[in-house]
């Protein structure tokens, strides 16, 4: 069946009037600025897309890498105080992320040792409290 239909194809394709066909893709030549000549097959209307690759060229050289400063999310370690132990695991998970990208952002942020000793240490007196001694007077009895 597939011969057949082969066949049947290349008896078509006989058939085909050569003038039916699309006309050849002509490749114009063109001149650059310096008058070296070169050969394009871009269409007339997409001229304006063609690039001249030696102004590209002079712009080469090594990449600047220059650092991105990501904001860092004071806010996602929480201010009221904490009742739970999950609560408290996820403040401390959060305060870790903070304190540690603020510390890789060291060199290009002012204050980055302030803003972690700040974060850390309302996380331990007013976000997590420490439980109070038992001989103090607002200790809840054992």
């Amino acid at each position: 069946a597939a011969r057949a239909d082969g066949e049947a194809l290349d008896a078509a394709l006989d058939t085909v009037d050569p003038n039916d066909a699309p006309p050849p893709l002509l490749v114009s030549e063109g001149v650059r600025e310096g008058g070296e000549a070169f050969l394009t097959s871009t269409p007339p209307q997409l001229d304006c897309l063609v690039r001249d690759t030696a102004a590209i060229e002079a712009a080469a050289g090594e990449a600047d890498f220059s650092s991105i400063l990501l904001p860092a999310p004071l806010s996602d370690v929480p201010d009221a105080p904490l009742l739970s132990l999950d609560g408290a695991s996820d403040a401390l998970r959060h305060a870790v992320a903070v304190v540690d990208l603020l510390a890789h952002q060291a060199p290009l942020l002012t204050s980055s040792y302030a803003h972690r000793t700040v974060l850390l240490s309302r996380l331990f007196t007013r976000t997590m409290p420490l439980p109070l001694p038992r001989t103090s007077s607002g200790a809840p009895p054992p």
